[in-house]
């Protein structure tokens, strides 16, 4: 399985998150509630600036995949029916990220512009789509002109690597953008004291049972190449690693292929 994340709208970036000034509104919330192997979500949500927020109800890890639909006959069904019989990646829909793998009883948020169309979100996390863990949604209207930015550090997204982030504190926005011709995603984790990235792929590699070696703070799910998202950080004193989990053709984690980054967030 894959899982082995215009003008300026007035934003405050310290403080509270995304808050507008002057100008348009703030991006509505789109709120995802993960419970039962199951999504609670609106049937239907406003074009434009979206705030995606996953929270997770289950004692199990859980992701919000986004996904619009590109060919408009196609449903959720049958793209759980494509990724069954072995297309990770089916070509009548478009990742466009979503929130990263989430333990048991967190929350994360990222931004992202939507489009009118047609969407779902999906849960790639071990079976748990092969278990039919999706749901719809629809997005109507018109983007508002002039509508979007939240601005944030860059960090583009290339195969084979991840860029390293200047030092960072406090809350923070990222701009991610996929450069590469392959999907990718960003699970931005916490490392437990003494923990290292290859403890955490050991404890998902034996069940996930246990405590975990690190926790995902924030993050985007698969992002198609040449789209963006912005990923909404909390970040607090500690050891962090940044990876990519998707896998590539030959089974290998992109993040041991060199997409990883580990650093300190100082007090």
């Amino acid at each position: 399985m894959r899982r082995g994340v215009r003008r300026l709208l007035a934003a405050a970036l310290a403080g509270s998150l995304l808050t507008a000034c002057d100008g348009p509104p703030p991006p509505k919330l789109l709120r995802l509630e993960a419970r039962e192997l199951r999504f609670k979500l609106p049937a239907e949500v406003p074009a434009g600036p979206v705030r995606v927020r996953l929270v997770n109800r289950d004692p199990v890890w859980h992701e919000a995949s986004l996904l619009r639909f590109t060919d408009t006959t196609r449903t959720l069904d049958d793209y759980i029916a494509a990724t069954r019989a072995g297309n990770e990646y089916p070509a009548f829909a478009e990742d466009l990220g979503g929130v990263s793998f989430l333990a048991p009883g967190d929350s994360a948020e990222v931004l992202v512009e939507l489009q009118a169309g047609r969407y779902a979100v999906i849960c790639w996390h071990r079976d748990h789509v092969m278990q039919g863990m999706g749901a719809s949604f629809t997005v109507t209207g018109e983007v508002p002109p002039d509508a979007f930015h939240a601005g944030g550090a860059e960090v583009r997204l290339a195969d084979g690597e991840i860029p390293a982030l200047a030092p960072v504190r406090g809350r923070q926005v990222l701009h991610v953008t996929n450069a590469g011709p392959a999907e990718h995603e960003l699970a931005i984790l916490r490392l437990e004291p003494g923990k290292t990235y290859a403890d955490f792929m050991a404890w998902r590699a034996a069940g996930e049972t246990g405590t975990p070696p690190a926790y995902t703070v924030a993050g985007m799910a698969a992002l198609a190449p040449g789209r963006e998202i912005w990923v909404i950080v909390p970040w607090v004193p500690g050891r962090y690693v940044m990876v990519c989990l998707l896998e590539d053709g030959e089974g290998h984690f992109h993040a041991d292929l060199g997409e990883r980054q580990e650093f300190e967030v100082a007090p």
